[in-house]
C-alpha cells in the first residue's frame, strides 16, 4: 500500500469524487494511499496530522536563529533554459526533504527527513505537465476524467504504467533508447524500468531526487515562491503557482496557468500529483547520497507535488506520497525527463 492523501472525506463539495479514491471514510472503492504515521480527520473538518505547533529555536534540532538559513531569503541568481517546452537543469547537490520546524510539516514525520543529493548529470524537463492533447495525439487515447477541460489541460487517471509507456513512446518518436520495457497497451501497459535511469539517454519519469530539486530551482523555502502561511486555507504563495482544494473550483485548469518557477518550469505545485521514476521508501534516510535510485518496493511509487485537490500544505517542494503503479485517479498526472 502506498500512503494516504490527507484530504478530508468530509468536505460534501468532494465527497462524491473521493467515492472514486479512497477506501476510507467514504464508502470508497479503490484504496491508492495509506498512512506514513498513523492518521485521522477529526471531526472539525480539518486534518489532525497538520495542526502542529512549529518548534521554538531552543525545541529538538533547531539551530539558534543566527545559525540557521533563512528559508525565505532571495533565491540565488538562476536562469531558465527552455525550448520547444523543454527546460534544462543543471546537475548540482542540494538539500531534499523539510527541516523539522518547517510550517505544516509533522517534525517528527521521518518522511521529509533533510538529507543531502547530488545529482551528476544534467536533464532536461517538462516545462509543463503532459496535456491531454500530447498524450491523445501519441498514445491514440486519452484516459482523462475531465475531457471537458481541453487539450491543453494536464491528462489525469493515468497509471503510473501509462506514463513510463507515454515517455517510451515519446522516447521511439525521437530516434532515442527506451528507459522502460513495457508490455501490454493503453490501460493495460505493464512496465519495467531500466535499472539506472539517469544512464539512459532516453525520456522516462523524473527520479524523485531531480523532481524535487527541479520543483526547488535552487530555493530552501517551503514553495518555490516562499514559505507557506497556512496549512488547510488559502494560501497567497500558493496560489500564485498553483491549483488547490480552495482555488481549483473542484476541477483541473489548463497548464502554465500560474507563476513558474526559476527554471521556467510551471505547475510543480498543484494541478495534478506526479509520477515520478522511484518506487516509493517511506524514510530516506538523512545520508548523503548520489544520483538515488531506490529499488523496487512494494509501496508502489512516488507522487510529488500536491493536486487541485490537495490542501495547501501539500503543494510544498518537499512532499511526498506514494500510489500502487497500477491505480490511478483524477488527482494523477506526469511529466517526462531526460539525462543530458
Amino acid at each position: 500500500m502506498g500512503w494516504i492523501m490527507e484530504h478530508n472525506c468530509a468536505r460534501s463539495r468532494v465527497a462524491v469524487f473521493l467515492a472514486l479514491l479512497l477506501s476510507h471514510g467514504c464508502g470508497a472503492r479503490e484504496a491508492l494511499f495509506t498512512p506514513p504515521t498513523p492518521y485521522s480527520p477529526d471531526d472539525s473538518g480539518h486534518d489532525s496530522h497538520v495542526d502542529v505547533t512549529w518548534p521554538t529555536d531552543t525545541d529538538h534540532d533547531r539551530p539558534a536563529a543566527d545559525t540557521w538559513i533563512d528559508p525565505n531569503r532571495p533565491p540565488l541568481p538562476i536562469t531558465a533554459h527552455c525550448t520547444s517546452g523543454w527546460c534544462l537543469v543543471p546537475g548540482g547537490t542540494f538539500t531534499m526533504g523539510s527541516p523539522a520546524w518547517e510550517s505544516c510539516r509533522n517534525w517528527s514525520d521521518t518522511a521529509e527527513t533533510q538529507h543531502v543529493v547530488t545529482l551528476t548529470r544534467d536533464f532536461e524537463i517538462s516545462a509543463t505537465e503532459v496535456t491531454q492533447g500530447q498524450y491523445q495525439s501519441l498514445m491514440g487515447y486519452n484516459p482523462s476524467s475531465f475531457t471537458g477541460c481541453g487539450a491543453n489541460c494536464p491528462v489525469e487517471h493515468v497509471r503510473w504504467h501509462e506514463a513510463a509507456a507515454y515517455c517510451n513512446a515519446l522516447s521511439t518518436k525521437n530516434g532515442l533508447p527506451a528507459c522502460y520495457s513495457c508490455s501490454g497497451s493503453q490501460a493495460g501497459a505493464v512496465c519495467t524500468p531500466a535499472p539506472n535511469p539517469y544512464a539512459c539517454d532516453g525520456y522516462r519519469l523524473p527520479t524523485e531526487a531531480e523532481w524535487e530539486y527541479a520543483y526547488r530551482a535552487k530555493t530552501t523555502s517551503a514553495y518555490y515562491n516562499g514559505d507557506n502561511s497556512s496549512c488547510t486555507g488559502t494560501d497567497a504563495k500558493a496560489s500564485a503557482i498553483g491549483w488547490y482544494d480552495l482555488n481549483a473550483s473542484q476541477t483541473i485548469h489548463a497548464v502554465a496557468s500560474k507563476a513558474p518557477n526559476g527554471w521556467g518550469l510551471f505547475d510543480m505545485a498543484g494541478n495534478t500529483l506526479e509520477w515520478t521514476h522511484d518506487a516509493c521508501h517511506k524514510d530516506l534516510g538523512n545520508g548523503p547520497v548520489v544520483d538515488p535510485a531506490p529499488p523496487a518496493s512494494a509501496d508502489g511509487n512516488v507522487l510529488k507535488g500536491g493536486a487541485w485537490l490537495s490542501f495547501v500544505r501539500q503543494l510544498r517542494a518537499a512532499y511526498r506520497t506514494c500510489g500502487l503503479p497500477h491505480t490511478h485517479s483524477y488527482l494523477t498526472g506526469f511529466r517526462c525527463a531526460r539525462s543530458r
